[in-house]
């Protein structure tokens, strides 16, 4: 691998070097430096590209506090993590199980099992940010983004339309699909607008527009289906993205980033595309989702059924890696949609480890903590919501101090980074041994949410500012996909794998205290609850509260991982922002 974008290099100021003569590029064009967009259509790009990452991740928790209310009305709450992972999974490369026939078998847990067209649909709907970063390096990244954009459009109509839960997860997966275009591209479209100087100015505008896309969205989802009906949380996106993608169509240079040059983009042969590891990416994927989404299920982790994609998934990624190893060879011809010089970095496998752990944290809390207020505290939707703002409210702030202590004070990222893995497990450690059974609606988890808050926005922030520092430009597309990527993979392995342990923990417990018909009943709509007596309603919310403990412990265990894992960063002298 080349050294040019080594750390050693960043700390000695090569970067900034190097920085200082692209930015003479606006004023001296020339074939090889990059020309940056000024004036007017740099903020008029800007804004529509963060427009666009506002409205993917606004549509990964704006789900969460509607979640409730969308499976009560299509009777089916035991699938109710599919309608989130469905979205992430082809945020992130998703396969399922290729079974078309639609059957509903109960099995003796009394949980419904689900193997429609719509898994089928899942598997060969696949997207993936990766995939989607390399398809633009062959067709450009204004028509590939528009094209994400129109995907993402046309499909969240769809899903405000959907009549049951087999079409919702259909449509949800590509929706999913153009999400993960739209964020992959206008992130890598982002670095590319600006020089290097300008890294951590954007990266605050990125981390604040997560951040508050996830603090809104729970709110305006519960907001919609208390005032009106579900529906509306995803017809709403079909005006803003068909604003946006108007909008890019008229600024967005063609050629971009390679508008003004003499020398012409690179072009690339469709038989230079890595189909095998396109393929063998989303296949390793896909079976490990299927895995944990069949052990939710089934609320049984040793079947056939749980077991048998795990394994296939382990399979699918020896085979991935090898496939990577031989295409990045010199004579191979293919461009790899993972390139091996990745695995040979210790600092770029770190970043993407700790990426993966860090959106676990995120995604998994974000979804689960208004459920818990909605089980264990009987709340409303919207009254889940707002009760969720102070733990994405403060990202934001915690992504604007790291930029500030990494950009001004010149403290080295990977210290922010770490300080913030420690917040995370602070909080969580905490949640998970002072909250009771009968604290469901407990003023404590409050300030938790500030903790791991601050926690989440130090880290993904520093991750982000990381990204250019250790990667090369020819990767720096790619790179930027994979850390959004596997941020979005952390979140949806995560949220399976909590979501089977709670089910499996509580269906055990509650299945001493109520009917199998009562059992049923709940496993489909939780409103079932409240038709039942009241000490036998307090009863059973409160082993809810305890079944999010142990959701959250096993949160709490990716937490430390993500501590560790930002240890595989560490250089000497340390990496710090030019």
């Amino acid at each position: 691998m080349s050294q040019s974008a080594s750390p050693d290099k960043v700390e000695s100021g090569n970067l900034s070097s190097h920085a200082e003569k692209e930015s003479a590029a606006t004023i001296t064009p020339s074939a090889d430096n990059p020309i940056y967009i000024q004036g007017w259509r740099l903020h008029a790009i800007t804004a529509g590209l963060c427009m666009g990452l506002f409205l993917v991740n606004f549509e990964v928790t704006v789900v969460g506090t509607a979640l409730v209310s969308i499976t009560n009305d299509l009777q089916d709450f035991a699938k109710s993590s599919w309608i989130v992972t469905a979205y992430l999974l082809t945020y992130t490369g998703m396969v399922k199980s290729p079974a078309w026939h639609f059957h509903l078998v109960m099995p003796t847990s009394h949980t419904p099992l689900f193997y429609s067209n719509a898994e089928m649909l899942v598997w060969l709907g696949t997207g993936c940010l990766v995939i989607w970063a390399r398809v633009s390096d062959f067709i450009g990244r204004k028509p590939a983004c528009m094209f994400a954009f129109f995907i993402f459009a046309a499909f969240s109509g769809a899903c405000g339309g959907a009549q049951s839960m087999t079409q919702l997860i259909i449509f949800r997966v590509f929706q999913g699909i153009g999400g993960s275009g739209i964020y992959g591209l206008t992130t890598a479209m982002l670095y590319e607008l600006v020089p290097p100087p300008r890294y951590p100015l954007y990266t605050t505008y990125v981390m604040t527009l997560f951040a508050i896309a996830f603090a809104l969205g729970p709110v305006f989802g519960g907001l919609i289906t208390n005032r009106g009906v579900w529906r509306w949380v995803f017809l709403l996106n079909v005006p803003a993205a068909f604003l946006m993608m108007v909008l890019l169509f008229f600024v967005v240079p063609d050629g971009f980033p390679y508008h003004g040059r003499r020398a012409k983009a690179p072009r690339h042969s469709i038989k230079a595309f890595d189909f095998v590891g396109s393929f063998l990416t989303l296949a390793g994927i896909g079976l490990l989702i299927t895995g944990l989404e069949e052990a939710a299920s089934d609320l049984a982790w040793v079947s056939s059924r749980v077991l048998g994609p795990l394994c296939a998934s382990g399979v699918a990624w020896v085979l991935f890696l090898l496939s990577q190893w031989r295409a990045s060879r010199p004579d191979s011809g293919i461009q790899p949609v993972f390139p091996w010089r990745f695995c040979q970095n210790r600092a770029i496998m770190g970043l993407f480890i700790n990426t993966f752990m860090t959106g676990a944290v995120s995604v998994t809390c974000v979804v689960l903590i208004p459920l818990r207020y909605q089980t264990a505290g009987a709340l409303s939707p919207l009254d889940a919501g707002v009760r969720l703002i102070l733990f994405s409210a403060v990202s934001p702030i915690g992504a604007i101090v790291a930029a500030m202590l990494c950009k001004k004070k010149r403290t080295p990222p990977l210290f922010v980074m770490l300080f913030g893995a420690l917040l995370q497990i602070l909080g969580l450690v905490l949640v998970t041994t002072l909250a009771k059974p009968d604290d469901r609606d407990w003023p404590g988890l409050y300030g938790l949410q500030v903790c791991i808050g601050f926690g989440m926005g130090f880290a993904m922030g520093t991750a982000t500012l990381l990204t250019p520092a250790i990667t090369e430009r020819r990767d720096l597309a790619v790179a930027s996909a994979a850390v959004v990527q596997f941020r979005f993979l952390g979140g949806a392995v995560v949220l399976s794998t909590a979501t089977a342990v709670g089910n499996s923990w509580i269906r055990s417990v509650l299945a001493g205290i109520l009917s199998p018909e009562q059992l049923m009943s709940l496993f489909r709509s939780t409103e079932t609850i409240n038709s039942l007596e009241h000490q036998l309603q307090d009863e059973v919310r409160g082993h809810f509260v305890q079944s999010f403990n142990l959701q959250m412990r096993v949160v709490l265990g990716v937490a430390v991982a993500a501590f560790l894992s930002a240890t595989m960063m560490w250089k000497h002298p340390q990496i710090r922002v030019p």
